[in-house]
């Protein structure tokens, strides 16, 4: 399996007009001026948008919406007749609590969402956002270590070599720009941003905070409450994890060293994912999967 997968090739990055679609960010339709925008094949836009009524940064084509402040006024002004804090209140603000939060706003909602991590979640912090830019960093190294391929094009390289940090910090840096636009365009329209863990004290009443922490945290009421709050690797129990010589995906994102082997557990796509990222810088992977029952 491992020498299989050493013979992967990893998608090579292409450069197209697109049209990318985010929740809570801007369209962006084939730039006026031929601006490419970086995406895989078949894979989401995920460099060239810029949040909804923040200035448009990095070559970023933005279309600002007038009707979106208009309704963060609306917003602002409802609570439920003073009866509650807010409207509704969002436990979570991953992609599923930031597309609900959006919505409510439209509908002219008061609305705040309690987050105890990272605004945007798994997706943006953990998951797709990071692992797809490892995904191209190290397709990168595979693509230009095919000496063969590159020869027949009649292309010649001298010995390739990369910074797993420097990598790594690409990821980091892209998952930290879209965390800040997805917070951006929430507070643009109206939305407050509670930090830390929220727990139900009764139907319309919640208390958030974070752990020795004692400035941040309260309680507040909401007519309405969404658990939106994701989930994590799930472990197997009886099997520590200390993050080095067993780890879960998360922390196999911060790429903090590349082992000579690595046995992955679980052959689904996020398995795969990290199977093409690892054997691209180097790193010899075996699968183990259950398999059916005889």
């Amino acid at each position: 399996m491992a020498a299989m997968m050493k013979g992967l090739q990893t998608p090579q990055l292409q450069l197209r007009s697109a049209q990318c679609v985010l929740p809570g960010f801007a369209a962006v339709p084939r730039p006026p001026c031929g601006l490419a925008a970086a995406v895989l094949p078949s894979g989401p836009c995920y460099s060239l948008c810029s949040p909804i009524g923040a200035p448009a940064r990095h070559g970023a084509f933005c279309q600002t919406d007038q009707s979106r402040t208009r309704r963060a006024s609306v917003a602002a002004r409802a609570s439920s007749n003073g009866q509650y804090d807010y409207d509704l209140v969002i436990i979570g603000c991953g992609v599923g609590g930031h597309g609900a939060a959006l919505y409510a706003v439209e509908q002219g909602m008061k609305v705040a969402v309690i987050e105890g991590h990272d605004v945007g979640g798994t997706c943006v912090n953990r998951g797709c956002v990071p692992s797809k830019a490892l995904l191209a960093a190290s397709g990168r190294v595979r693509e230009f270590r095919n000496a063969q391929h590159l020869k027949s094009m009649g292309i010649q390289v001298d010995a390739v070599s990369f910074d797993r940090e420097g990598i790594a910090q690409h990821a980091r840096q892209l998952a930290s720009n879209i965390q800040g636009n997805l917070r951006r365009s929430l507070e643009s329209i109206g939305v407050e941003i509670l930090m830390g863990s929220g727990k139900l004290v009764d139907n319309h009443t919640i208390k958030y905070g974070l752990p020795g922490r004692v400035d941040v945290g309260g309680q507040v009421t909401a007519k309405n409450i969404i658990i939106a709050t994701g989930s994590v690797p799930f472990v197997p129990p009886g099997i520590p994890i200390d993050g080095k010589t067993v780890f879960t995906s998360d922390h196999a994102l911060k790429l903090e060293w590349l082992p000579k082997w690595i046995a992955i557990i679980g052959s689904g796509y996020i398995g795969l994912e990290f199977s093409d990222v690892y054997t691209a810088l180097g790193t010899e992977v075996t699968f183990i999967e259950v398999s059916a029952a005889t």
